[in-house]
């Protein structure tokens, strides 16, 4: 990954995926590397590591998820789609992903209810109405007054 610039108002996100088996005891390490040049001329690395707790337990995944990490993730995946795909089919595809969260926790971690109750994770009650929000923000909808350059830039916020 080449970037222009980086500040430290910004955030960086990926998706890793892992094929093989994890187990609880092990964790996860991660490791990011940074080469960069300073404002002075200065070539510099910057090392980011990372440990991470595993768990096979999808009720103790939904317990410990970070709310903010999930949207900020989701919002700039999504924003990145957008150089791809139309604005509706972006749209579509934020409700389908928060539709498959909120789906999965309720056939593998809630207890049966009736099937027109919504049953919410309780640290992700919010991702619904977050969703609706990154739906009809300005980087994603941007009416018609709203001209190209603003709508760059509140994509450039988002992302």
């Amino acid at each position: 990954m080449e970037l222009a610039s980086v500040n430290s108002d910004m955030a960086l996100a990926c998706e890793i995926k892992h094929d093989d088996k994890l187990t609880d005891e092990d964790g996860v390490y991660i490791q990011a590397a940074l080469l960069y040049t300073s404002v002075s001329g200065q070539r510099r690395l910057r090392i980011c590591n990372l440990a991470l707790a595993t768990c096979d337990n999808m009720g103790e995944l939904y317990r410990n998820c970070d709310l903010d990490t999930v949207v900020n993730f989701l919002a700039k995946q999504n924003i990145s789609r957008l150089m791809e795909t139309s604005p509706k089919t972006v749209k579509e595809g934020l409700m389908s992903q928060c539709a498959t969260i909120l789906a999965c926790y309720r056939k593998n971690c809630a207890s049966p209810s009736s099937a027109g109750q919504l049953i919410l994770p309780e640290c992700m009650k919010l991702l619904p109405l977050y969703t609706n929000c990154l739906i009809k923000s300005d980087a994603l909808s941007g009416g018609s007054d709203l001209g190209c350059d603003d709508r760059a830039f509140h994509m450039s916020c988002v992302s």
